[in-house]
């Protein structure tokens, strides 16, 4: 009898549970993925679903090609609620480092292009310009920028369609070391 696909990769990673169990061990199988995305993680995972099927447990790493920061998709039979994890490449101690949650990192991520593009330009902007700038939707960029604001890393200048927004300009106060007198620079 022949069997299909689903199947013949099902059986292949199948009695690798019970050697597990039998141990207390967890045994970890490297494999490919996918070189096209999918909607799921687990459809990223090259061959059928046989061979995430036949496991308690799947990690999906993603990276792009040259970056040293990951993300990690964990998903399984005992995992309570799925996660994806940042994770960044310490050549130095040759090993992943976990920076938490993947969305947090992605939101840093994106504010500090929104910061270094403000820098680099050198005068306000609006969030729709950021956005184009950066290629990020607007409505996702408005929305950090107002955290931005609110957190004192970006200004606001004027209001309403004329909105722009810059980095905060520093006011120093120093001591005149002979007058006494305190200025700003």
């Amino acid at each position: 009898m022949r069997k299909g696909v689903y199947d013949a990769d099902y059986e292949a990673l199948e009695p690798l549970l019970p050697l597990a169990a039998e141990f207390g061990v967890a045994v970890v199988v490297v494999h490919h993925t996918r070189k096209t995305p999918g909607a799921d993680p687990l459809e990223e995972v090259s061959g059928s679903y046989g061979l995430s099927g036949g496991v308690d447990g799947v990690l999906v790493m993603k990276r792009e090609r040259g970056s040293r920061d990951a993300f990690l998709h964990v998903t399984g039979r005992d995992v309570e609620e799925e996660a994806e994890l940042a994770m960044r490449w310490d050549a130095g101690q040759v090993r992943w480092t976990l920076l938490g949650d993947a969305e947090d990192h992605r939101r840093s991520e994106e504010r500090k292009q929104i910061i270094a593009k403000l820098r680099e330009v050198g005068e306000p902007m609006s969030a729709a310009d950021v956005a184009v700038e950066i290629e990020k939707k607007v409505d996702c960029v408005r929305k950090l920028i107002r955290k931005l604001v609110r957190d004192g890393q970006l200004r606001k200048v004027g209001t309403g369609s004329s909105t722009r927004y810059s980095l905060p300009t520093k006011v120093v106060v120093m001591e005149d070391v002979e007058g006494g007198e305190e200025g700003s620079r």
